[in-house]
This record gives structure tokens, C-alpha cells and sequence, in this order.
């Protein structure tokens, strides 16, 4: 019998078993991702039915036992309830635990990943920003965090710094459009987009921004409109998959 594990965790992801029980994926700071089972959760007069929902922020208490762990107790932070109250809120913030559980791995911090999740869920929840912002925010932030910062210092090919660009999204580089035309740039075929100054600044920024202020640049639709399936393209691209919750996501804004 291991010891109990006092820890903060955001429910990433549940899976119902038999009549009561159920399998919750935790995301948490210092452990990372964390598999608990949640034994008669799911019974109307259990205590813990309303801390094992996803999207649930708690304070656990789990108790290992033959390498597995258990909820013993739990304690609610955020439920972020609001965002059942709007289809599109909901949608969005599935595709984000569909993302996060997926790519967040066990063993090792993942405080950056969990705060950035966080934040976009609060922001989501009480909509002091976009669903379209948060989303290109939280897979572009997200793609740096997974080690897939992409280089938009200058172009990539003479050193510029300023102008327009044209985005190599498999590369994760930057050209000028004098050396992208004269053959110098991404190869042919590659997935590109084009980025003026404005919107490669507003990507710059959320890629080195400090994490409280990630969300404190200047923005509108038109920008919002166009970084949205940038950001979506280059975190899809290096992940090499796509998700079923984002399909749903975007018929839901159609």
C-alpha cells in the first residue's frame, strides 16, 4: 500500500464503468497526467459525484494500491460550470481536454501546460474573450510548450526582420516574399500562410509572452479570423493527427 498523494488536478477526461464507477484522467502540476479510478463517483448520493465531471478543478486526495490510484477525497476549486450554458463554450473546451489529454504525458511537470488550460477555460467560461482567440492562442501557446516553437525571428532565408512573410507551417519558419518567389523559401507543396506585420507580431507575442499575459495584445475579428486557422494548422501538423472534437467545434461555428 503506497501512500495518499495530496494534489491539485483538472479532470481532462472521463470514461463511465459499470453502473457507478468511473476512470478520470487528471491533469496535475508536478505528476502530469494521472489515470484514477473513481469507485461509486457516479452514484447520485456520493459526495464526490460533482468533483469527478470534466472540466472539474479539485484538490485531491488519492490512495495507491497495486500501482493504481483511487480518489479518496475530493475537494472542488472550479467547476467552470458556465460552460455548459453555450454550444459553442462546450464544444470548444472538449476539443481543449480531447488536446490536453492527449499529449500531456505521466511523471513530469506539467505546470505550464495545466496553466495555460486554466486560463483559457476562465476566459472561455466568463467570455472576456473570444472562443476564435483562445482556441489559435491555446494551440499556438500549446505547440511551444510541446517543443514545436516555431522560429519567426526573421526570415529564414536572408535574415529579415521586417515586412510581410509567408509562414512554413511544416518547417516552423518564416520567409520574405523576395525569397519565397525567387525559390529560396518553403519547397513546393509545403503548407504555407501568408502573415503580415500585425499578425506574425501577434504570433511572436504568444509564443514568448509570460503566462499571465498571454492574452494581453491588441486584437479584433479581422485579426482573430485570420490567426485562427494558422494556429489550428501548425498544432495539427506537428501533431500529426487530428481530433474528432474539433470536427464538431468547427460545424458548431459554421
Amino acid at each position: 500500500m503506497g501512500k495518499d498523494i495530496i494534489t491539485k488536478g483538472l479532470v481532462v477526461k472521463v470514461i463511465d464503468v459499470g453502473e457507478s464507477d468511473r476512470i478520470i484522467t487528471l491533469l496535475t502540476p508536478e505528476e502530469g497526467k494521472l489515470s484514477v479510478s473513481g469507485k461509486g463517483v457516479r452514484n447520485i448520493k456520493s459526495h464526490r459525484l460533482h468533483t469527478s465531471q470534466l472540466f472539474c478543478f479539485c484538490e485531491f486526495v488519492l490512495s495507491e494500491k497495486n500501482d493504481r490510484f483511487y480518489i479518496k477525497e475530493a475537494s472542488l476549486i472550479e467547476d467552470f460550470y458556465a460552460l455548459r450554458e453555450d454550444l459553442v463554450s462546450l464544444s470548444l473546451a472538449q476539443y481543449i481536454m480531447d488536446v490536453t489529454s492527449t499529449v500531456t504525458i505521466t511523471g513530469e511537470d506539467q505546470s505550464d501546460i495545466l496553466s495555460l488550460v486554466l486560463n483559457c477555460l476562465y476566459l472561455l467560461s466568463t467570455k472576456k474573450k473570444s472562443a476564435t482567440l483562445i482556441k489559435a492562442v491555446f494551440e499556438l501557446r500549446l505547440a511551444c510548450l510541446l517543443g514545436f516553437t516555431p522560429d519567426l525571428s526573421c526570415c529564414a532565408g536572408c535574415g529579415k526582420k521586417d515586412g510581410s512573410y509567408f509562414f512554413d507551417i511544416d518547417g516552423g519558419t518564416v520567409y520574405c516574399t523576395e525569397c519565397q518567389t525567387s525559390g529560396k523559401g518553403a519547397s513546393e507543396g509545403a503548407l504555407i500562410a501568408a502573415l503580415d506585420g500585425i499578425l506574425l507580431d501577434t504570433m511572436r507575442y504568444i509564443c514568448i509572452a509570460p503566462d499571465k499575459r498571454i492574452f494581453a495584445f491588441p486584437t479584433d475579428n479581422e485579426l482573430e479570423s485570420e490567426l485562427s486557422p494558422i494556429c489550428e494548422k501548425y498544432l495539427i501538423e506537428h501533431l500529426e493527427r487530428s481530433f474528432d472534437t474539433l470536427g464538431f467545434y468547427k460545424s458548431i461555428c459554421i
